[in-house]
């Protein structure tokens, strides 16, 4: 939402749906070492704002990975946690981001990501915050 002079709160929305299901993990569980391939999905994004509507699809969005870790303990701003630790990537078009993340196994959130580039190079770095 955003406060226009004159004309007041205007709202945009953004509904992102993905056709089948978008997952991201392997489905076999989480073990060292296990793998998974997720083929392409369809994402539709649609935005609504006083503008008007406006829609627009992706339609290769797929994802690999590797569990490298089970049970590794981290230590982020908001708190330490036992995580499970991925490299996972997902392919939109023909851009392909990769990138390690740290999973809680307790509150099944991510705690840490590390965005990678082509040469394994970290690029960036989010962390849970409190």
């Amino acid at each position: 939402s955003t406060t226009v002079p004159i004309l007041g709160k205007l709202t945009t929305e953004t509904d992102v749906t993905f056709t089948p299901s978008l997952a991201q993990g392997p489905a076999a569980g989480w073990c060292v070492g296990n793998t998974w391939a997720i083929p392409p999905v369809t994402e539709s994004i649609v935005v609504k704002s006083p503008q008007g509507t406006f829609p627009s699809t992706v339609t290769t969005i797929a994802s690999t990975g590797e569990v490298l870790a089970v049970g590794e303990s981290i230590t982020v701003p908001g708190g330490t946690f036992n995580t499970v630790k991925y490299r996972g990537s997902i392919l939109s078009g023909s851009a392909v981001q990769t990138a390690i993340t740290w999973v809680s196994m307790e509150k099944n959130i991510v705690v840490r990501q590390d965005t990678l580039d082509g040469a394994g190079a970290v690029t960036s770095t989010t962390v849970l915050t409190p």
